[in-house]
């Protein structure tokens, strides 16, 4: 955390400042700590680099929690259901209560105008669970792109170009594939590989994640 307020020097000798609230950090490495598998031996990480944060712990998620649902449902059980009790007697305790601690993050990220907390496990990891918190302010892009598509499901570069007024077709496709890079959207190619046919659409993650 005192990294992430003084910043970081780059490789071309510039400071890096951090945006990604404290508190949104705090409440990722807490549930890590509550919720990770304690029968796999092996270390919470937590990644600092110049455009995102990373925390990851060992273990999928548990019961019926997944990517998509994760905050918007509660939990069948704790998978470390005495830690979580022996927390809750701390005079302040670190947890939020159940559910609250994913919608705290969410809310941070939204209020700093930073983009949606990302979640990573299987098939992308085999067993640990993943948040990336982006050290980047939301695009005005990025808006009109994901208030089109809570509509409608799927969109081109045509279409993408006509939401946003972006007229260039390269600077649209520079924009998508930073968009699907960071894993806010998922790139669908056509079998017949027309690049005009490529379509988009909302990942799983940031799809929940902006509606809350």
């Amino acid at each position: 955390l005192t990294l992430l307020r003084s910043g970081i020097k780059i490789p071309s000798g510039f400071m890096t400042k951090y945006q990604v609230p404290e508190r949104a950090v705090k409440e990722a490495i807490t549930n890590a700590v509550i919720h990770r598998d304690y029968y796999i031996k092996r270390d919470i990480e937590v990644k600092i680099f110049e455009d995102r944060v990373e925390i990851e712990n060992p273990g999928l998620f548990p019961y019926n929690i997944t990517s998509t649902n994760i905050g918007h449902i509660r939990s069948d059980g704790y998978r470390n259901d005495l830690l979580v009790k022996h927390l809750r007697e701390f005079p302040s305790p670190p947890n939020l209560d159940q559910n609250e601690g994913v919608r705290a993050i969410r809310v941070e990220m939204k209020d700093s105008n930073l983009y949606p907390p990302i979640y990573w496990t299987y098939p992308h990891l085999s067993d640990s669970v993943r948040i990336i918190l982006l050290n980047e302010k939301v695009a005005s892009e990025w808006e009109k792109i994901n208030h089109f598509l809570k509509k409608d499901k799927y969109i081109t570069n045509e279409i993408a170009r006509e939401v946003t007024g972006v007229l260039q077709r390269d600077k649209m496709t520079q924009l998508l594939k930073k968009w699907v890079d960071k894993g806010l959207l998922i790139q669908i190619k056509p079998p017949t590989g027309f690049v005009k046919a490529t379509k988009y659409r909302l990942s799983d993650t940031s799809e929940i994640s902006q509606q809350a």
